[in-house]
């Protein structure tokens, strides 16, 4: 999968002029704490779309808590400054939603 996505990227990076202001975008299951740093070392911006079997630990908080339990009712949403995943964690906002 490394080389897969890493091809793809270092070819567009090239054509993509410094000062845009861009946004990668994944669904669900491709989420790689790799993919996630190489994308932010390019400087761009990672919008990866996770399941909520994970786990985090918000900023404010010492324990790590389910991802299911952040949304309980439709209509409600959050979002914050989080450590993200029990193991290769990653520092990112969380944005959640129950539509």
């Amino acid at each position: 999968m490394t080389l897969f996505v890493q091809s793809p990227i270092k070819q567009i990076e090239d054509g993509i002029p410094d000062d845009w202001f861009v946004i990668v975008t994944t669904d669900r299951d491709l989420y790689a704490k790799w993919f996630y740093e190489a994308i932010v070392k390019l400087g761009w911006h990672p919008l990866m779309r996770i399941n909520h079997r994970g786990y985090y630990q918000a900023s404010n908080h010492q324990t790590l808590m389910s991802l299911s339990t952040l949304i309980i009712e439709v209509g409600q949403t959050w979002s914050g400054q989080v450590r993200c995943f029990k193991t290769n964690s990653v520092d990112c906002t969380l944005g959640a939603e129950m539509g």
